[in-house]
């Protein structure tokens, strides 16, 4: 299999400390960071942290393939570690409400809901139409915070 010059997905840490604590490379190759702080914060949603921080990469490899296959209508997103679990919130290209992709994104989240592979993660969801960057930060803080430029 050929790498080629393919440059993996990045999620961008938030977070303006420049002290990455640790790197996770998921199985699909996507790239994203966490500082020490940000790790204290997802380790302390779980008692099992190495279980949870697996259960992580392969949700963020399950978000990215779902962000890919709703690029055309998503402008963003935020994957937001707090200590009631993970928020992942979506910002549409359109401020016209879109139920399919409002449908599309409560299937993710039942599924993985459902899904035994992600006990430890509990996930919470919110697609938000298009907005500036102000108005997300009312629904997801920088700290512990990862975004994911998708168009």
């Amino acid at each position: 299999m050929s790498m080629g010059t393919h440059e993996p997905t990045r999620w961008k840490s938030l977070s303006q400390d420049e002290d990455k604590g640790l790197t996770i490379t998921t199985k699909e190759g996507r790239v994203f960071s966490l500082s020490v702080e940000e790790l204290i914060t997802a380790c302390q949603i779980s008692e099992n942290r190495n279980d949870f921080l697996a259960q992580l990469r392969d949700l963020l490899d399950d978000l990215d393939k779902w962000l890919n296959a709703n690029a055309v209508k998503i402008d963003r997103a935020f994957l937001s570690l707090a200590t009631d679990g993970v928020h992942f919130v979506v910002v549409q290209k359109h401020s016209q409400y879109d139920r399919e992709l409002e449908k599309s994104l409560l299937r993710l989240d039942v599924g993985i809901a459902r899904n035994p592979a992600y006990g430890l993660v509990r996930l919470e969801v919110l697609c938000l139409p298009k907005t500036d960057d102000e108005s997300v930060r009312s629904f997801v803080r920088p700290f512990g915070t990862l975004m994911r430029q998708v168009s």
